[in-house]
């Protein structure tokens, strides 16, 4: 039995030397796929550490700006860090909705985030429970 699997973007080889599009077997005896996931994720935690390294290396100032920023920020509004990340997330999905999505995606978005924020009651923490309630 065979499968076609989806290369990850940017990558073009899979680990065998074969292009990641083309047909490849099943691995069905439990051995060659406990040997196969096991290759698999010795070379995925290598190229991870090798990221990591690569993004030290060359990301190190970003960093210390988004350190900065982010603590000036919580010195400025007396907001905690968390909250902050929080809020952010938001506003993030916000943006992204708004302009790297399709007009009925981005709606969709901004949709959900608002039905979330209707669910907040002024001074009350968002409760989940209570809105799976009101939904229903």
């Amino acid at each position: 039995m065979a499968r076609k699997m989806k290369p990850e973007e940017g990558e073009a080889m899979g680990t065998d030397g074969k292009p990641i599009d083309e047909e490849r077997p099943v691995l069905a005896n439990v051995q060659a796929r406990q040997a196969r996931i096991q290759e698999g994720f010795e070379e995925l935690f290598k190229l991870r550490r090798k990221k990591e390294a690569l993004e030290e290396q060359h990301l190190s100032d970003v960093k210390d700006q988004i350190k900065t920023l982010k603590r000036n920020l919580k010195a400025d509004t007396d907001i905690d860090s968390k909250d902050i990340d929080l809020m952010f997330k938001l506003y993030e999905r916000e943006q992204l909705a708004k302009s790297h999505m399709d007009d009925e995606d981005s709606e969709r978005v901004q949709d959900n985030l608002r039905e979330l924020f209707r669910y907040l009651k002024a001074g009350e923490m968002l409760d989940f429970v209570s809105a799976l309630e009101e939904a229903a």
